[in-house]
């Protein structure tokens, strides 16, 4: 499966699936994301900065991720341990919820953590709205550590409390 830095032939096909996702969050009841993030604006941006990577299958975009060193200011009182080397930061990993359940969420999130090794990052980190258990779960389990809480006020109320976790590499 093909982990690739997106190109501008990329935008439509991740915002529409970032688009799917949200939906399919809201239906949960999980309203971690907005119609500003992760819009297409957010994509196109993403793209042209070169921090957008695809996963693919047979040609088809399954998921996407934001890879960069932005940490948001909210992140400053977390506790980090892992300070040696800088921290690679996840944004808007998604998989499309028509291919969700094949495991691609853990291909997609290997090759994360294999890119931040490759560019010598010391860890990766991200925060998870709070409210999404299926999303803390799959963290947990793939060894990240929570930190901290923070609170994002933009958010709607009662989906304003995210997790931050870190996983040293």
């Amino acid at each position: 499966m093909p982990f690739t830095q997106a190109g501008p032939e990329h935008l439509d096909h991740v915002t529409v699936l970032l688009l799917d996702a949200k939906i399919a969050l809201d239906a949960l009841g999980i309203l971690q994301w907005t119609d500003a993030y992760p819009s297409r604006r957010f994509v196109e941006a993403s793209i042209e900065a070169g921090e957008l990577y695809v996963l693919t299958v047979d040609g088809a975009v399954v998921g996407s991720v934001v890879l960069n060193s932005r940490e948001d200011l909210e992140w400053r009182g977390i506790p980090w341990q892992a300070t040696e080397r800088p921290a690679l930061v996840i944004h808007a990993l998604a998989i499309t919820p028509a291919a969700q359940g094949q495991r691609y969420g853990d291909t997609l999130l290997q090759m994360c953590e294999q890119h931040a090794r490759d560019l010598g990052y010391g860890s990766i980190r991200i925060d998870v709205c709070a409210t999404n258990p299926i999303a803390l779960g799959f963290y947990q389990r793939r060894g990240y550590q929570h930190r901290g809480d923070v609170h994002f006020s933009f958010k709607p109320a009662g989906h304003q409390r995210y997790a931050c976790y870190e996983k040293a590499l």
